[in-house]
Formats: C-alpha cells, sequence, structure tokens
C-alpha cells in the first residue's frame, strides 16, 4: 500500500503545475471582473457610438467621431473576446481533469499490480505491458491537454490585455472630443427621478452580458428581460415580453423622453430598450451580441412608455 502511496517527483512536478496554473486563472477572473465593472467606460463607448445631431436627424459624422465609433466598437467585440476565451479556457480545464483522473486511475493500477508482484512473484495478473502502455498514453493525453489550457490562459490574457488597451483608447478619445455630452448626460441624471437612476445603474451593470432568448438574468438576458430585471430592482414589476411592457407603460412625447423610460422598436413592438438619456439606450440587441449602450436614433419607428408606479 505504501507504494501506491508514494510521492514521486513527476507527481510533484503536476501539483506545483497546478498551482501555477490555479494562481494564473484567479488572476485573469480578477481581470474580468475589473473590466465588467467600469460601467462608466460602458456608457463613455455608447456616447461615443452616438455620433448624431439629435433626435430624428442622422447627421454625418465627423472624422472624430468616426475614430470614436470605431474605437467603440472594437471595445465591445475585445469584451467578447474575453467572454470567448474565458469559455475556451473553461472547456480546456474540464479536458485538463478528465485526463488527470484517467492517468490517476491508470497510474493506481499499475502501482497496485507491481505492489502485489513484488509480494507474490508467482501471481498470475495477466499482462502487465498493456497497461504500462495505457499509462504511457494516458500521459501524453495528460500533457496535450495542460498544453492547449496553458495556452487558452494565454489567449485569456492576451484578450483582458487587448480589452484594457481599447478601453485605455476609447477614453483618451473621448478626452480629446470633450465632455459635453458626458455634462449633458450628467445633466438629465440629476433631473431623474431615484427609482429611475436605480434602475439604469442595475441595467448598465449588465453590460457585456450576452443576450439569451426569454432569459431574465442574472447571468444572460433578452431584451424584454433587461428592462424587467432592472425595473424589478426598484419594485416595479413589468411583465416578460416588449408588447405587454409597451401597454403597461405611459404614452411620452419623443422630446420629453426621459432617463429611465422605456423605447420601443418594430412595427410589432418586438425590441424594448431603457433610455439612457442624450439618445442613448441600454439594451440586449439580439442573440450572439451583449448588453450594451447604443443610439436611438437611426432606427426607425421610436415609441415610448413611461412606468407606472
Amino acid at each position: 500500500m505504501l507504494a501506491c502511496m508514494s510521492v514521486t517527483p513527476a507527481r510533484r512536478g503536476r501539483a506545483r503545475a497546478r498551482i501555477v496554473t490555479t494562481s494564473r486563472r484567479f488572476r485573469a477572473i480578477r481581470a474580468i471582473r475589473a473590466i465588467r465593472a467600469a460601467i462608466a467606460t460602458v456608457v463613455v463607448a455608447g456616447l461615443a457610438v452616438a455620433a448624431t445631431a439629435g433626435p430624428g436627424t442622422a447627421a454625418a459624422p465627423t472624422r472624430r467621431q468616426d475614430v470614436l465609433a470605431t474605437v467603440a466598437l472594437a471595445w465591445q467585440r475585445a469584451r467578447v473576446g474575453v467572454a470567448l476565451a474565458q469559455l475556451g479556457l473553461v472547456d480546456a480545464r474540464g479536458a485538463l481533469a478528465r485526463a488527470d483522473a484517467t492517468l490517476a486511475d491508470l497510474t493506481h493500477q499499475q502501482d497496485g499490480v507491481r505492489l502485489a508482484r513484488h509480494a507474490d512473484p508467482t501471481s498470475d495478473l495477466g499482462d502487465t505491458d498493456v497497461l504500462t502502455v495505457a499509462v504511457d498514453l494516458a500521459g501524453a493525453a495528460r500533457d496535450r491537454a495542460a498544453a492547449l489550457a496553458h495556452d487558452r490562459e494565454v489567449a485569456l490574457y492576451g484578450a483582458v490585455q487587448r480589452a484594457d488597451a481599447i478601453e485605455a483608447l476609447v477614453a483618451h478619445e473621448v478626452a480629446r472630443r470633450g465632455h459635453a455630452d458626458e455634462q449633458r448626460l450628467r445633466a438629465e441624471w440629476d433631473r431623474a427621478p431615484g427609482r429611475a437612476v436605480d434602475a439604469m445603474v442595475f441595467a448598465l451593470a449588465q453590460a457585456g452580458k450576452p443576450y439569451v432568448f426569454a432569459a431574465s438574468g442574472p447571468a444572460a438576458y433578452d431584451c424584454s428581460g433587461l428592462t424587467m430585471a432592472a425595473w424589478g430592482s426598484v419594485g416595479v414589476h413589468l411583465t416578460h415580453f416588449a408588447a405587454t411592457q409597451y401597454r403597461e407603460t405611459t404614452r411620452v412625447a419623443m422630446k420629453d423622453l426621459a432617463p429611465g423610460d422605456l423605447v420601443f422598436f418594430g412595427s410589432d413592438l418586438g425590441h424594448v430598450g431603457l433610455y439612457l438619456g442624450q439618445h442613448l439606450m441600454v439594451h440586449a440587441p439580439h442573440t450572439g451580441d451583449v448588453v450594451r449602450v447604443a443610439s436611438i436614433v437611426g432606427r426607425g419607428d421610436v415609441r415610448t412608455g413611461r412606468v407606472r408606479g
């Protein structure tokens, strides 16, 4: 039994490798959480995309606004890249765990056979060569899984670094543009009711989470699930269906649209977002996209609804 329990140099090496990779994983997760916590930057990215002169207009963007729109789009894509890299790492770590378990099981069997042969050399335990080959193959498979997990760790780290770099570029471009739009947005928020502000903060905190049809959080949302959850966070009930939310709200003129109001799109009222002010909304767009800030300008007929209560 002691032979089965012995700690070989190879086992010590694998244990050290697991400690190192676990440490790297936690560092990567902390970096991802830091990006998700940058809600203010999400608003800035939305401002960058909203290169418009006012509601109902589609003025040609200036060169500087083109740059802002480009880097904001790149930043959104970088966030999606981080999420995909994280999923890839989880998948690779699952494969590595399975390979570790297989190798450990076969190694344990091999150690048991060796111990039994040492105790009784005349015992018939079958062809041990087959077991040795199986252990070698399992070890090679484990090494390949470890290499894949390492590659995906590196990919995740690179995706986080790219997202950070693009975020810094967005901030730089906004600083060059000036803070007039941000100041106007702050003024609108200052005039908004407290519950509307809390609902907007909740919705913005979900930025970067994937769109999933019929989802209402906390890991994913569809459009009406996001608005329902945002207003639900302040105690206001909305039905999980965009057209029904339209009926549950009060009509307001576009000129009176205020932060916290709902904006509806499509002849069938099939899409809804939460208005933020300055012709911006936060919404869950469609399958394959994530919760993000966008402009309401140039989207055709926009209908409005003020949440009651």
